[in-house]
C-alpha cells in the first residue's frame, strides 16, 4: 500500500517570520507558541517573529525554534486530515518527527533541544571546529579521504552528512576540515563550500555534547511512537521508546545517512514526501535521491493549501484503489487476531452488540463475523468502537482507507471511531 512520508528539517532552515501567517490563521499555532514561550522561559515567538536574525541563527534558539515551527505545520496539517505514515527528521528534526509520532511531548522537545543546542555550542570552543559541504565527489571517496587526513594529522574530520547524490557535510577540526577540502577538490570534488556554522556537529568531536545529552534525557518519557520513525544514526524504522531514546544519544556524534534513510522509505512503500517546517532544504535532497516521487512542503498558508491539493487528489485517487476490494478491512481486523494484538471472546449478537473478550473492542451483531473472515453478501455496516486499544485500530483503518475514516466492503461503509 502507499504510504505518505513527513521530514522535518533541521539547523540552518530557519528565518524571521516563520510560522507568523501560521500564528495569525490558527489557534493551535498560537497555543504552541505559547506553549514554547513557557517551556524556555522567554518569548521564542517574539525571536521568531522579529529577529534579530543573528539571535536566531545561535544554535540554541535555532533548534527549539525550528521545532516549534515545524510541530505547528504538523498540527495543522492534522487539523486538515493529513496524517503520515513514517516520518523522518533531519538532526534536530529527528525531535520534531518524534512528537509527530506521540513518542515525546511537545514541551520535553523544546527544553531538550534547547540543551541540547547548548551542548553542542560548548563542547568544542568557537574556531576549533568547523564544517564544509562537498559537492560532485562520490560518498566513498569523501570518506576514505577524510580518513587519510586524519591519518596525517591527528586531528579528527569526518563526513557527518550524507545529504543527497553529490552532496556531503564534513565536519571536525578546522585545520583538517581545511586540508580535507584540499584533498577533495584535489580528487575531482566540484566545489567545497565552509559553512558558516558554530561548531562541528556530528562529529566526533560532539562526544561530550553527547555524553551531556544522555544525563537530560535519562529522566524523560520516550513512548513507543504511534508510527515507523526513521532514526538518522541507522536510516532504519524505530517505533520502541527505549531504542528512540539510545539512538537519540548516539546521533550527536554521529553521521546524518539521510540519503539512505530517504532511499529506505521509498523502498518500504513511501510514494509522497512531505516536508514540514520552514524552508525548502529537504524537498531539495528528496528530488535528488527519489527522482520521479512527489515531494512537498508545507511552510505557510500557500505552500498549505498546495500540498492539501495534491494529497486530496492522491487521497481520492488510492481510495478508488481500496472500494475495488471486497476484503480489505476485515482482513486486517483478522490479522490482528492472528498477531494476538487481540483476544475474541464468546461474543453474542443479543441486542446487536458483541464484547470481544475484554478487549476494549464493542461492535454490531456482524462484528465477530468480520472478524473470523467469515464474511457474506448480506454483511450489515460495522461499527467498531475502541477504548484502549482506539490508537491501534484506528491506525490499522486508517492505514487501509487511506487517512479516511470509512472504507467499503462490498456495498456498506465501515465507520472507524
Amino acid at each position: 500500500m502507499s504510504k505518505i512520508a513527513f521530514v522535518f528539517p533541521g539547523q540552518g532552515s530557519q528565518y524571521v517570520g516563520m510560522c507568523k501567517a501560521f500564528y495569525d490563521q490558527y489557534p493551535v499555532a498560537r497555543q504552541l507558541f505559547e506553549e514554547a514561550d513557557d517551556a524556555l522561559g522567554f518569548s521564542l515567538t517574539k525571536l521568531c517573529f522579529e529577529g534579530p536574525e543573528a539571535e536566531l541563527r545561535l544554535t540554541y534558539n535555532t533548534q527549539p525554534a525550528i521545532l516549534t515551527a515545524s510541530t505547528i505545520c504538523a498540527e495543522i496539517l492534522k487539523q486538515h486530515g493529513a496524517v503520515a505514515d513514517i516520518a523522518a527528521g533531519h538532526s534536530l528534526g529527528e525531535y520534531s518527527a518524534l512528537v509527530n509520532a506521540g513518542a515525546m511531548k511537545f514541551a520535553d522537545a523544546v527544553r531538550i533541544v534547547r540543551q541540547r543546542g547548548q551542548f553542542m555550542q560548548e563542547a568544542v570552543p568557537v574556531g576549533e571546529g568547523s564544517m564544509s559541504a562537498v559537492m560532485g565527489l562520490a560518498n566513498e571517496t569523501i570518506v576514505e579521504l577524510c580518513q587519510k587526513v586524519e591519518t596525517e594529522t591527528g586531528l579528527p574530520v569526518q563526513a557527518v552528512n550524507f545529504n543527497c547524490p553529490g552532496q556531503v557535510v564534513i565536519a571536525g577540526a578546522t585545520a583538517a576540515v581545511e586540508k580535507a577540502n584540499e584533498e577533495m577538490k584535489a580528487a575531482g570534488a566540484k566545489r567545497c563550500i565552509v559553512l558558516h556554522v558554530s561548531a562541528p556537529f556530528h562529529s566526533t568531536m560532539m562526544q561530550p555534547a553527547s555524553e551531556r545529552l544522555a544525563e537530560v534525557l535519562a529522566p524523560i518519557e520516550i513512548k513507543d511512537a504511534a508510527f515507523p520513525v526513521v532514526a538518522n544514526v541507522t536510516a532504519e524504522e524505530v517505533v520502541s521508546g527505549a531504542l528512540i531514546k539510545e539512538l537519540l544519544v548516539k546521533q550527536a556524534a554521529m553521521p546524518v545517512l539521510w540519503e539512505t534513510s530517504v532511499r529506505n522509505m521509498v523502498a518500504n512503500g513511501v510514494d509522497t514526501f512531505v516536508e514540514v517546517g520552514p524552508s525548502k532544504v529537504l524537498t531539495g535532497f528528496t528530488k535528488k535521491i527519489a527522482k520521479g516521487v512527489p515531494a512537498l512542503f508545507v511552510e505557510d498558508p500557500a505552500s498549505l493549501e498546495k500540498t492539501l491539493e495534491h494529497l486530496q487528489e492522491y487521497l481520492e485517487r488510492e481510495e478508488l484503489r481500496v472500494t475495488a476490494s471486497t476484503d480489505v478491512a476485515y482482513v486486517a481486523l483478522k490479522i490482528l487476531l492472528c498477531e494476538n494484538r487481540l483476544t475474541c471472546g464468546n461474543g453474542t449478537d443479543n441486542g446487536n452488540r458483541a464484547d470481544l473478550g475484554g478487549s476494549g473492542i464493542e461492535s454490531d451483531s456482524s462484528a465477530l463475523s468480520v472478524l473470523l473472515g467469515n464474511v457474506t453478501e448480506s454483511l450489515k455496516t460495522v461499527e467498531v468502537h475502541v477504548n484502549g486499544r482506539r490508537a491501534l485500530i484506528v491506525k490499522i483503518a486508517a492505514n487501509i482507507a487511506n487517512r479516511r475514516r470509512k472504507t467499503v466492503l462490498h456495498t456498506e461503509i465501515l465507520y472507524v471511531s
